[in-house]
């Protein structure tokens, strides 16, 4: 399953507004968190423009690609990814909510 960071970005969006579709929704979440797509659909969505909810499902998804899924990053890419991490934490020492899950991972 190919996932766009618009179609997350969407399904978020109507997760919070769209009580009636959250069942469904929240398995598709679920389904893309832990595709590898992920790696690529999250970072995106974590820009100070989108909506909160939008960011931290983003952020928890590096917590949990992180911590449960390092074993898909290649040894050459730890560094880097390590490097994108912490200057993310930097940069939303003012948004509580997504901090929190970013220092986790």
């Amino acid at each position: 399953m190919e996932v766009s960071a618009e179609q997350v970005e969407q399904a978020v969006v109507e997760f919070y507004q769209d009580p009636v579709s959250k069942s469904g929704l929240n398995a598709w979440l679920m389904q893309a968190q832990h595709s590898r797509h992920s790696w690529t659909f999250a970072w995106p969505l974590l820009d100070p423009g989108k909506p909160e909810e939008v960011q931290f499902f983003a952020g928890n998804t590096i917590y949990m690609k992180v911590s449960r899924y390092w074993h898909e990053v290649p040894k050459e890419e730890y560094e880097p990814l390590k490097i994108k991490i912490l200057n993310l934490i930097a940069q939303y020492s003012r948004t509580k909510i997504v901090l929190n899950r970013l220092v986790k991972s």
